[in-house]
């Protein structure tokens, strides 16, 4: 039978390990978030380089 200690040290690992688990989720979450963002910018970036191009694409056709 376990003792009053022995429990007591059970929820300790417990609370500690459910802590942590919160900490790599928050992490991970926080991670893949400003993974999103920086791609956003860079598709936008993309975007704004291939209308760039677009036009003086058109522009070199219609002068030649």
């Amino acid at each position: 039978m376990a003792s009053k200690n022995d429990y007591g040290t059970l929820r300790l690992i417990a609370f500690v390990l459910i802590l942590l688990a919160l900490c790599v989720i928050v992490a991970v979450t926080s991670v893949a978030y400003m993974e999103t963002l920086w791609m956003k910018n860079e598709i936008k970036q993309e975007r704004k380089e291939l209308r760039k191009l677009k036009k003086e694409l058109e522009n070199h056709v219609q002068s030649h």
